[in-house]
């Protein structure tokens, strides 16, 4: 089943929710964090999006951003460089 979860999947979703939505989709890794962060939004202005990973996460705001669509922001963990 995730290997049908795909960054075009969650960006999908975006555009198919903005119709209905006009605030800010925020995209997050997984389901603690939608928990953790969703403390700290307003669920009338932001939606969550639980992308199942970085990848998916960063993808996907990649995607959205080339097409233009403004309001979406995604929280990922940090990259470790060594």
């Amino acid at each position: 089943m995730r290997d049908n979860l795909t960054a075009d999947r969650y960006a999908n979703t975006v555009r198919q929710q903005r119709s209905t939505f006009s605030g800010t989709f925020l995209l997050v890794e997984g389901r603690s964090d939608k928990i953790f962060y969703g403390r700290f939004v307003d669920s009338d202005l932001c939606h969550f999006l639980v992308t199942e990973g970085k990848d998916n996460a960063l993808r996907a705001l990649s995607s959205l951003e080339k097409s233009g669509y403004n309001g979406i922001l995604a929280i990922v963990d940090a990259t470790s460089i060594d």
